[in-house]
């Protein structure tokens, strides 16, 4: 199946903040439709074939744990000892860690960061996908 990588991982990072969540894709064509599209797959009026359903998986949601895991394993690989400290403090406390990791991140411009956490969440896409005994190639 072929998928556009960039709109998949969009929709991974973003489906708790986007107002038609969940997502659904679609397991031959590879197209991804919000919930609205996936409700009116079945008419109201009329009896339907629900198996229609079973075409489409939906899009797991990002877990935070996820987030706070990458962040983590982030933090280990970083080299210089200054930023290092700054990012284990981030990290200390649950209350508004993703802001305080993202503020490091941004001040000390740690670019490098958006490489690692969007290769991760790669390999939790094909993972994903593989699961349900897709072989995807991007375009």
């Amino acid at each position: 199946m072929k998928l556009n990588k960039d709109i998949l991982m969009g929709y991974f990072e973003y489906s708790d903040e986007m107002p038609n969540s969940p997502y659904y894709l679609h397991r031959e064509t590879g197209k991804v439709i919000d919930s609205k599209e996936y409700d009116a797959l079945l008419s109201p009026d009329e009896e339907d074939d629900l198996s229609i359903l079973d075409d489409y998986i939906e899009l797991p949601r990002q877990d935070s744990r996820e987030g706070y895991e990458d962040m983590k394993a982030f933090t280990q690989t970083v080299k210089d000892k200054h930023h290092r400290e700054l990012l284990n403090v981030a990290l200390s406390g649950w209350e508004g860690v993703f802001g305080r990791f993202d503020y490091v991140i941004q001040t000390q411009n740690l670019r490098e960061w958006y490489k690692f956490r969007d290769e991760r969440k790669y390999k939790r896409i094909i993972a994903w996908l593989k699961g349900y005994g897709i072989e995807p190639s991007f375009i």
